[in-house]
């Protein structure tokens, strides 16, 4: 005897006969879900009471870690700098390690951006106005960025770029205090959250 062919196109098996439809209605789903209607059987439309929750909170900037930050790379300027040597990403780095937001990774200063982009305790914003960032606030210039001071001198960065933390009076601090952050509208910036 050949093998029954229980697939055809033109058949279609009543269901039903394996479970009746209040069955399925009767399963423990939320009251929004049904199975099948309770007409002949027939799937019907879904509909579903989900919260959509944004998996991502906005963060905000945190003052107290800002004010940590600041006060931390004052604490640790070194008091033998060679200005032939400077080591801004490493007074920065160091200081985000010892306020406990974040590992020492090594890396230049321009490499910087890449850190603490992948930190989650700062978030890269855009300011337009470097005078007045909020404490704590990260800035990193690549290699030989351009920037701009307030008095409208321009300067260039150096080939290894340039990292530093903005201090309450619109100064900035990193192996040396800086009397002003020079603006450049390439610099990446990271508030503390």
């Amino acid at each position: 005897m050949p093998a029954r062919n229980f697939y055809s196109p033109f058949i279609m098996p009543d269901f039903n006969i394996f479970a009746p439809v209040n069955y399925y209605n009767s399963l423990n789903t939320s009251p929004s879900v049904s199975i099948f209607s309770k007409k002949q059987g027939r799937p019907e439309k879904v509909s579903h009471n989900y919260k959509i929750v944004n998996p991502k909170p906005q963060k905000t900037y945190n003052k107290v870690n800002g004010e940590k930050l600041a006060q931390k790379v004052v604490q640790n300027l070194p008091t033998d700098r060679d200005p032939n040597n400077p080591l801004c990403a490493k007074y920065v780095k160091k200081a985000i390690q010892d306020c406990g937001l974040g590992e020492y990774v090594k890396g230049n200063a321009a490499y910087c951006k890449n850190i603490f982009r992948a930190n989650p305790n700062f978030k890269e914003v855009k300011y337009k106005d470097f005078s007045k960032l909020p404490t704590g606030t990260l800035v990193v210039y690549d290699a030989f960025d351009k920037v701009t001071f307030q008095d409208g001198k321009e300067g260039e960065i150096g080939k290894h770029g340039h990292t530093l933390i903005a201090l309450k009076d619109g100064k900035g601090c990193s192996d040396i205090i800086e009397n002003e952050i020079a603006y450049s509208s390439k610099a990446h910036t990271f508030i503390p959250v």
